[in-house]
C-alpha cells in the first residue's frame, strides 16, 4: 500500500523537467534582453525589468535545488517546491510582460 506521505512515482522527475525547461526560457530571455539593451544603454526601467526577472529565476534554482533533495519525497515539502516554484514562474511572467509590452 502505498504511503500518503510519500509522493507517487514520477513527481520528482517531472517537477524537475518542468523547472528546469521553465529555467532555460528565463535565462535565454535574459541573455537576450541584456544583450540588446546593453547596445543602447540601460534605463531605470530596464534595470527594474532585469532585476525582477533575476528574482524569478534564482526562485526557480532554489526550487530545482529542492526538487533534488531525497527530502522531496516527503508529500508536504513537495507542495511547497511546487508552489514555490509556481511563484519564481510568475515573477518571471511578469518580469517578461513588463519588459516587453509595459515600457
Amino acid at each position: 500500500m502505498a504511503d500518503p506521505d510519500r509522493i507517487p512515482d514520477g513527481y520528482r522527475q517531472a517537477i524537475t523537467t518542468a523547472i528546469t525547461v521553465s529555467l532555460g526560457f528565463s535565462l535565454t530571455f535574459l541573455r537576450t534582453f541584456w544583450a540588446r539593451e546593453e547596445l543602447r544603454g540601460w534605463t531605470l526601467t530596464e534595470t527594474i525589468d532585469e532585476s525582477i526577472i533575476g528574482v524569478g529565476l534564482i526562485m526557480q534554482v532554489i526550487a530545482l535545488f529542492r526538487a533534488l533533495s531525497i527530502h522531496d519525497n516527503e508529500l508536504r515539502r513537495y507542495k511547497h517546491t511546487a508552489r514555490f516554484f509556481v511563484a519564481g514562474v510568475v515573477v518571471v511572467i511578469f518580469g517578461v510582460v513588463k519588459s516587453v509590452f509595459l515600457k
